[in-house]
């Protein structure tokens, strides 16, 4: 962890959460972040804002060198689909969570998944403004109540 991260002093990541796995998985990501000539953060920028239906990204920059850094992101060519595999191989599940992003049945699929492994509660956040929560009860919870398509 570089020095002076916030991370270093949060009470919600430990040393003992920073598996052997987790640093292989990180350091495959941050090696296809070099190759594009871009930063581990500016490619996880770029994956989140590629979806039509993000409109947004919440950053935690903490100076105005990482809010321009941030900002870059939107410079670099668009992942190939090789390299989408490959963050789909390797990203997500940091820290007991997972990417859930998508249109309602992309979602409702990942979380019929979920289910079937017995996982049967679910904490989603996002935005919590009330058009969004609006959103997710009409268009998701529906599509999870209907007996599995496949």
């Amino acid at each position: 962890m570089p020095a002076g991260a916030r991370a270093a002093a949060s009470p919600f990541l430990s040393a003992e959460d920073i598996s052997e796995v987790y640093r292989e998985r990180a350091g495959t990501l941050n090696g296809l972040a070099r190759e594009r000539g871009q930063s581990l953060a500016q490619l996880a920028l770029q994956w989140v804002l590629r979806r039509p239906e993000v409109t947004s990204a919440l950053i935690g920059a903490s100076s105005t060198w990482q809010l321009d850094h941030n900002v870059r992101a939107t410079e670099f060519p668009p992942l190939t689909e090789q390299e989408l595999a490959l963050i789909d191989q390797y990203g997500g599940g940091g820290a007991g969570t997972t990417w859930l992003v998508g249109s309602a049945d992309d979602v409702a699929a990942a979380l019929r998944k979920y289910r079937e492994l017995g996982v049967t509660h679910f904490v989603l956040s996002d935005t919590p403004y009330k058009s969004e929560v609006v959103r997710v009860g009409d268009q998701l919870l529906s599509r999870l109540r209907e007996p599995d398509p496949a």
